[in-house]
């Protein structure tokens, strides 16, 4: 993964919520990722909360992840899954 990269993004287990997103940020150890949504994703809800960006004026979602598992939302702290688009 790479900045630039569109993904599909989506709760852990719920690949029928999946909203793309473009790659904001990609830390250099590859385990934290900023995600940006043109629009609401339909898996934003009130518990994980995300934040406005307004130099981007989009959805962002600030997320890091351990070796292995779910990428943990960084604000509040749901898993996701990150996929690359073909």
């Amino acid at each position: 993964m790479k900045t630039g990269d569109m993904v599909k993004v989506y709760p852990h287990g719920s690949p029928g919520q999946a909203a793309e997103g473009k790659v904001l940020i990609v830390s250099g150890n590859q385990k934290a990722v900023t995600v940006g949504f043109e629009e609401k994703p339909p898996f934003a809800i009130v518990r994980d909360i995300m934040a406005i960006s307004p130099r981007d004026d989009m959805i962002t979602m600030f997320l890091y992840r351990y070796e292995i598992g779910p990428w943990v939302e960084m604000v509040g702290g749901g898993h996701y899954e990150i996929e690359g688009q073909a």
